[in-house]
């Protein structure tokens, strides 16, 4: 497989999934699942800082941990590729505990379980085509975008740098544990789950308050010469008028989208990535929108895990055909 294979493959996906979905929107039909209105998130920012803190730890005690048991020299540069890349992996695997950890430390705390959090697996299959159609709906546009502004900044990953000028493939195996398996879990849950989902929480409480029974705050004042007992009257008849028009069996309006939410967790999330340029930070920024649609739609992660895994997955092929060749 040559890299015009893999882009082709990616264009014929790109292009027929964005044909799907323009067919579901002239039919009428939902492309992502509509949640219902209610909110299931009831962390708070404590929760919040908690995981983040809870990553920087882990990820100081995994380093120390690993120059005790490895000895290296004192510029980390200077250690041998494989081994970088296992230091990489071993801070991954720290910072997937941490973000475990504040998930565990979110259910001991609150009402919340593992399924209202989203961290249901089933229905497996369900889950990673919602995936596969994110992937392909964001993947391409952030890579154009990416290739774009290369000319304005031309910095890239340290790791794709350091691979590409030593095509090293066991420093390749091992950075590819990191940035496919390793990676995508504990930045979902930190960025999605955790973050995006208290945001969205605070935000539907905010429209909750602002947009909630707006007539209803008209009924409830006293008008000009009318008595208690007149108003009590009025307001049980409202009510009552309310229930019996508003039709109590139907179904809740599917929840809004909360751009708020998406666009402030998408930002953390690209700013993380700094190291690798404005340019990956900016096509990265586009790509997390995207998973945080799908995060809010689906209200599951395991879509956004396997997002992000293909996207990372693809990447690490491209790099791997740019290397081996």
């Amino acid at each position: 497989m040559t890299e015009s294979v893999l882009t082709a493959i990616l264009a014929s996906g790109t292009l027929a999934t964005w044909v799907w979905l323009v067919a579901r929107a002239i039919s009428g039909k939902p492309v992502l699942p509509l949640r219902p209105p209610s909110e299931t998130a009831a962390w708070g920012p404590q929760h919040v800082v908690c995981g983040l803190l809870s990553v920087v730890l882990f990820q100081v005690i995994s380093h120390s941990l690993f120059v005790t048991f490895q000895p290296v020299p004192g510029d980390l540069s200077e250690l041998p590729l494989v081994e970088q890349a296992k230091l990489q992996m071993t801070v991954s695997f720290a910072s997937l505990l941490a973000a475990v950890f504040s998930l565990w430390f979110i259910t001991q705390t609150t009402r919340n379980t593992i399924r209202d959090v989203g961290m249901e697996i089933r229905p497996l299959l369900t889950g990673i085509f919602f995936g596969l159609i994110g992937f392909f709906c964001f993947a391409a546009p952030s890579y154009i975008l990416n290739m774009l502004l290369q000319s304005l900044d031309q910095r890239i990953h340290p790791v794709v740098e350091a691979l590409l000028n030593s095509r090293n493939m066991p420093f390749f195996t091992y950075s590819c544990i990191s940035v496919i398996l390793l990676s995508p879990l504990y930045e979902e849950i930190i960025c999605r789950l955790i973050l995006q989902g208290w945001l969205q929480a605070v935000f539907a409480r905010q429209r909750t308050h602002n947009d909630t029974f707006p007539s209803q705050r008209v009924l409830l004042s006293l008008q000009d010469g009318e008595t208690a007992d007149e108003f009590k009257l009025r307001i049980k008849d409202s009510l009552l008028q309310a229930e019996i028009l508003g039709g109590a069996s139907d179904p809740p309006p599917p929840r809004p989208t909360c751009w708020p939410s998406i666009l402030l967790s998408s930002f953390f999330f690209a700013i993380l990535h700094l190291g690798a340029g404005w340019a990956s930070v900016i096509s990265l920024f586009l790509f997390a929108i995207g998973l945080g649609l799908v995060y809010q739609r689906t209200g599951r992660l395991l879509p956004c895990i396997v997002m992000h895994m293909t996207l990372n997955a693809f990447t690490m092929l491209m790099l791997y055909l740019a290397i081996s060749g």
